[in-house]
């Protein structure tokens, strides 16, 4: 059995009898929710969904900081170390989180050369996180895909996080992410480790990702129904 380290979280090693197949890119799903979203009753949960690996699909409540962004992270990094213990294929995490896709593309090498401290001297939120999802997709070279498709409770819209205040402050935890326009484009950036870490966006698996993105509304259903979990665990409702 193995002990997950962000959710205390046990499941049965899955093991690889494929080693005479094809190799293929592993497409898996992420989500993070936060119902009551910066209130005192928050509740965070993590889904992940493989599309096409026979691994246990993850709900369960997220027990770190009660924010949708931390819990989109998590999900994230959850995903990696599950691809890192049994994998040498390529895998590419599908999120409808433009946060979490702009944290590792956008924003990530300022953040490192700033010792995630933005110019007006305040603090990059969930920095432990990030690196740590920084530190998985350096050593799995995983591309990320933001989809258009996921689980929304109330419907609303999500927020922009293309400026600056994307990991900032007080204020910004209290935000609800959701999904936002691809503002990231076609073009990968070197991170400083030297590798290409890039927005899958490209016309050739455009048609192959597009059947996929039903996958985020199920990782999205999967991270609701662990964030359910921990308001019966906690609040017993």
């Amino acid at each position: 059995m193995i002990r997950h380290s962000l959710l205390n979280y046990e499941y049965c090693e899955w093991q690889d009898d494929s080693s005479d197949e094809e190799e293929e890119i592993i497409y898996v799903h992420t989500g993070g929710v936060c119902l009551d979203d910066g209130t005192e009753k928050a509740c965070a949960g993590v889904g992940v969904y493989w599309e096409n690996k026979d691994y246990e699909n993850i709900a369960e409540p997220y027990n770190g900081c009660q924010t949708t962004k931390a819990a989109e992270l998590a999900a994230a990094i959850i995903a990696l170390e599950r691809y890192l213990e049994n994998e040498k294929e390529g895998i590419l995490v599908m999120t409808n989180s433009q946060y979490t896709v702009d944290c590792m593309i956008k924003h990530i090498d300022d953040w490192l050369k700033n010792d995630f401290v933005r110019s007006d001297g305040i603090k990059i939120e969930n920095e432990k996180l990030i690196r740590e999802l920084y530190r998985l997709t350096c050593e799995s070279g995983a591309e990320f895909h933001v989809t258009k498709n996921g689980y929304d409770e109330e419907g609303g819209d999500e927020e922009e996080s293309d400026n600056e205040d994307i990991g900032s402050g007080e204020e910004n935890d209290k935000e609800n992410d959701a999904d936002g326009d691809n503002a990231l484009g076609d073009q990968g950036q070197k991170v400083d480790d030297g590798q290409e870490h890039k927005l899958v966006d490209d016309q050739e698996n455009k048609d192959d990702i597009s059947v996929k993105e039903d996958g985020s509304t199920i990782a999205d259903k999967l991270a609701l129904e662990g964030a359910l979990k921990r308001r019966l665990i906690v609040f017993g409702e």
